[in-house]
């Protein structure tokens, strides 16, 4: 690749939803399938540990900053494909409506149906710009995502969920780089691949030992459907979640509960914000420049514009260690916590990444 491209000591705050983030010890934008190929490859030839950055939501970076090469994954390329027979599994979903003070769409009329078309988007697409483009072209299902920010390879990444659906629910294959013991092999794998779960994927729930995976386009099986209904549908949610969800954030702090952790607790919903706002009383608690947002406490906001990564940590360590000392429950965090130690996220289910 063009290592001219490569810039040093980058702040990656910018580059994410949450505004937070120390430098980037090298940093590259790329534009294409290929231009994310390569650069891959010229990180592993240089021994460089790789993270890769979509739309940047989802994260929480450490003020430190990452080690080794950060990729801006901007690839955009979409291709509609054929008529698809396969059946896709779907993922059991682990959430429910929350009530009136928590956006639902259980007004809303859309239902997949019609037949299947498989569509394939380069890991870097918008998923704004999947439905929009998916839409376009008479297919439907991913309207379930709207108001959603991110990429398509990180709602592969952590299998995010959409009203009552996850993004498994319309997975076929995926073409992905596979590095291990310095070697670089390209191949597509299947659904079975990602052990998908509730907002869990295999990519991130880091059961791949040594072998690091890189994303490159996805293939998805949608539907021929009622296009008119779906975009109306995706323009419901999106306003409704555009009301209750703050955007100076990274997504919601923690996963919501299991339902044997709901009935631990005796909650009416297993909704983390009811958790944290009607049974623990944190909403709008804050450190520093972080904050329980006062309009949905599944979220930390950066309240500020100044807030540093510690003290979004501090406050989701405060929230969850009041939570897990009064019932005796550990939830798992829903953002990505990258660059900080295990001593740091001491007290948090979280599984530091291999670098």
């Amino acid at each position: 690749m063009n290592i001219d491209k490569i810039q040093k000591n980058i702040s990656l705050a910018p580059y994410t939803t949450f505004k937070i983030g120390g430098p980037a010890e090298f940093l590259v934008e790329v534009k294409n399938s290929t231009e994310l190929e390569e650069a891959v490859r010229y990180a592993v030839d240089q021994e460089l540990p790789i993270t890769i950055l979509g739309g940047g939501s989802n994260v929480l970076i450490s003020d430190k900053g990452l080690e080794g090469l950060v990729i801006i994954n901007k690839s955009r390329g979409i291709e509609v494909g054929d008529l698809s027979s396969a059946e896709v599994p779907t993922t059991a979903p682990r959430h429910q409506a929350h009530g009136s003070e928590f956006y639902n769409t259980e007004d809303l009329t859309y239902e997949d149906g019609g037949q299947r078309k498989t569509i394939t988007l380069d890991s870097g697409v918008p998923m704004s710009v999947a439905i929009a483009k998916s839409h376009r072209s008479g297919l439907t299902g991913l309207c379930h995502f709207a108001g959603i920010p991110g990429t398509v390879g990180g709602a592969l990444y952590n299998n995010i969920h959409g009203s009552n659906k996850h993004f498994s629910d319309y997975f076929l294959e995926a073409e992905i780089l596979e590095i291990e013991n310095g070697q670089v092999t390209k191949k597509v794998v299947p659904f079975a691949y990602f052990e998908f779960g509730y907002d869990q994927s295999k990519l991130r729930n880091n059961s791949l030992g040594e072998v690091v995976v890189i994303v490159l386009t996805v293939t998805l099986s949608l539907y021929e459907g009622d296009v008119e209904a779906a975009t109306e549908y995706a323009n419901q949610w999106r306003k409704r979640k555009h009301v209750k969800q703050p955007w100076n954030s990274a997504g919601c702090v923690f996963k919501n509960l299991t339902p044997e952790q709901q009935q631990t607790i005796e909650s009416v919903t297993p909704s983390w914000g009811y958790v944290t706002d009607k049974i623990l009383g944190w909403k709008g608690k804050q450190i520093g420049g972080a904050r329980i947002s006062d309009l949905h406490a599944s979220f930390i906001v950066n309240e500020t514009g100044a807030a540093s990564s510690y003290e979004v940590l501090e406050l989701m360590k405060s929230v969850h260690g009041e939570f897990r000392d009064r019932f005796g429950v550990w939830l798992e965090p829903e953002i990505n916590l990258l660059g900080f130690t295990e001593d740091e996220t001491e007290g948090l289910l979280v599984k530091i990444a291999k670098k």
